[in-house]
């Protein structure tokens, strides 16, 4: 077989771009170190077995037969495709023309994690980040790269996530003199001009001579926090100040020069107040020379536990969480990210006075959206770490007995299926119909009706149970408990053929990892909900047509649809995210354009935030029109009224 080593470009195709930045310049730097000389060091070969996934062994060997990198990976490539061919998800091979065969250069992300780590650590300034996200940490190393240029850094993301403590680590990176800060925010739109300019005596009533906080910048670093939030009026002056270095006191005719470096920072989405008129393009294409996004802690999942022993080691505290905080603080969506989570370790350590921290010791906000609701996987889950967890945050024993305890307990009366409303009354539809399609035997009663639906229940029950527990560290006789209960209940289930299906449908709902796949089968449901009064009718239509006698008892009348607060779509934790576009509209369509009302609908407290949600995915005209046309039915119904 032909091999041909692909150029590390074509990555670009299956990695995100940070990722793929942040392994290029690990690559470059690596293969470098391993040909500077006759004999490379043990730690070039160590670090490119990491990031490869490659043995060490096989590396050292494959250098020391080389004097060119070409060389070396034409050697490496032939197990690099075996690799591949065996399924191993670091190594891809792809055909190419003239019977050859491509091989992708391997990314192992734990290596790159570990690369990463080791460059954040050379900076004492970047010791502040606490943190194992590849994506941060590749963010931080941009900051890291750039910290001694002359360009200006716009550092974007949600509120709490530490824009603030970057722009400052990056201005100690630099080696510059002064840290000047400013919050365009907390100055009035009438003095923002004097106080970054500085003003002349008479400029205005009760201006003196007096230099503002770009002079006071010189030589330093100018951090424009908040900056989305800037005047208008003053945006053209700081743009000519950017572009051409100078700029001019409030009422004062000479030019100043500055050298000072400027850092911005804003948890708004500049792109869209450009869009919305609210904010110049080109003062944002100057500003965002370098770009450093930092991700919200929700996307940071694995930095969470982190965090919060590092705030606890912090106040002296022993740092001990017991396994039912530890469940609660990763189910928390932490909208004020880092600086919320810092806030709730130090109430926590004031609250336990030394102890290991458990839930009584949290916050009640954070306890009472965290705390899954009765009945369900996680809430069982959650109750039997509690029965066997005690005061320490190891896993005891004794949680096999205490989950098999709690299971037993919710198995007598099976929580809703998959605990949404919606697909509850789609089930139980579907149910119905089954016992009236044409050739059941099986007769529909209250009774065989009940069972159906608490035999979905459990099942239901059991394979979320399943999927969680096998997603976490919990011993592997536990999750093979569960699977053997949910075959038995598997082989157990009696019914109508279609009663099988609704189990194979929820089945693949529960098991997939794609959250697609429940948003599109809650759109199924929103439709299937209004047909299937109709279908049960036609059934019973043909039920009566082809039996001598009427069934035994007639079908449940499917109720309409209640009014229900809508879900965000599964794997995502906030409502900004762009995959809950679709859920977000039809609460908007519901609420007939009443942001309120939709807010209400989407179970968001905050009416800044609901604002903030529609403006992120673009719906505000869509809220605009449904008022207008709600607004012009009612008075086109007065008018009717009048005449």
């Amino acid at each position: 077989m032909n091999l041909r080593v692909l150029p590390e470009e074509v990555l670009l195709a299956r990695l995100p771009v940070h990722q793929y930045r942040a392994w290029s310049r690990a690559w470059g730097e690596t293969t470098r170190a391993l040909f500077q000389g006759s004999s490379p060091s043990t730690e070039s070969i160590e670090v490119f077995a990491r990031l490869t996934g490659t043995p060490v062994d096989r590396v050292a060997q494959a250098r020391a037969s080389s004097e060119r990198l070409e060389a070396m990976l034409a050697l490496l490539a032939p197990e690099w495709a075996r690799r591949a061919l065996e399924h191993d998800g670091r190594c891809h091979v792809s055909k190419l023309p003239g019977e050859m065969m491509g091989v992708e250069l391997p990314v192992d992300e734990e290596g790159l994690r570990h690369w990463l780590l080791r460059l954040k650590q050379r900076e004492q300034a970047l010791n502040g980040f606490v943190t194992q996200d590849i994506q941060l940490l590749s963010q931080l190393q941009v900051a890291l790269e750039h910290a001694r240029s002359q360009q200006s850094v716009l550092i974007t993301g949600e509120t709490g996530t530490g824009k603030g403590a970057l722009a400052k680590a990056i201005h100690v990176m630099s080696g510059r003199k002064n840290f000047v800060p400013i919050n365009c925010t907390a100055i009035p739109a009438g003095l923002i001009e004097s106080e970054l300019f500085g003003s002349k005596r008479g400029a205005f009533t009760g201006a003196q001579d007096k230099p503002g906080l770009v002079a006071e910048a010189e030589n330093g670093t100018l951090f424009l926090d908040e900056v989305g939030d800037l005047a208008s009026e003053v945006q053209p002056k700081l743009l000519r100040m950017l572009r051409e270095r100078e700029y001019r006191s409030v009422g004062d005719t000479q030019p100043h020069h500055t050298q000072a470096r400027f850092i911005a920072a804003t948890n708004a989405s500049l792109f869209h107040s450009v869009a919305e008129g609210r904010f110049r393009e080109d003062l944002l294409q100057r500003l965002s020379a370098c770009h450093i996004e930092l991700p919200p802690l929700r996307n940071r999942p694995g930095d969470i536990l982190l965090i919060a022993e590092h705030v606890l080691k912090e106040q002296k505290h022993s740092g001990a969480l017991t396994e039912p905080v530890r469940t609660l603080m990763n189910r928390y969506d932490w909208m004020g990210n880092v600086a919320e989570l810092a806030d709730a370790m130090r109430y926590a350590a004031v609250a336990s006075q030394g102890e290991p921290i458990r839930i009584a010791h949290l916050p009640d906000i954070l306890v009472a959206q965290a705390y899954p609701p009765a009945g369900t996987a996680s809430q069982i889950i959650l109750t039997a770490q509690v029965l066997s967890s005690g005061d320490t945050s190891e896993l005891q024993d004794t949680f096999p007995e205490a989950l098999d305890a709690v299971l037993q307990e919710a198995s007598a009366s099976p929580p809703p299926v998959t605990n949404n409303q919606e697909v509850d009354e789609l089930v139980a539809a579907f149910v119905q119909l089954a016992f009236l399609w044409p050739g059941n035997t099986a007769p529909l009663t209250p009774v065989a009706l009940e069972k159906a639906l608490d035999q979905l229940r459990t099942v239901s029950l059991l394979a979320e149970l399943r999927q969680q527990l096998s997603t976490g560290n919990f011993p592997r006789a536990v999750t093979d408990s569960v699977h053997s209960r949910l075959n038995a209940e598997l082989q157990d289930v009696k019914g109508p053929p279609l009663l099988g299906m609704a189990i194979q449908v929820l089945m693949q709902l529960l098991g997939s990892d794609e959250p697609n796949d429940r948003s599109a089968l809650l759109e199924w449901a929103l439709k299937f909900q209004k047909v299937v009064p109709l279908i049960v009718h036609v059934a019973q239509a043909i039920q009566r047509n082809t039996r001598d006698e009427p069934p035994p008892v007639t079908a449940l009348t499917v109720r309409p649809a209640k009014e229900m607060h809508f879900t965000r779509v599964p794997g995502t934790s906030d409502w900004l995210d762009k995959r809950n576009h679709p859920v977000v509209e039809r609460a908007i369509r519901r609420a007939e354009g009443v942001k309120q009302r939709a807010g209400e609908l989407l179970q968001i407290r905050s009416t800044a935030h609901v604002t903030k949600v529609i403006r992120e995915h673009g719906l505000e005209q869509l809220c605009t029109d449904l008022t207008q046309a709600r607004r012009a039915g009612r008075r086109t119904a007065k008018g009717g009224d009048r005449k």
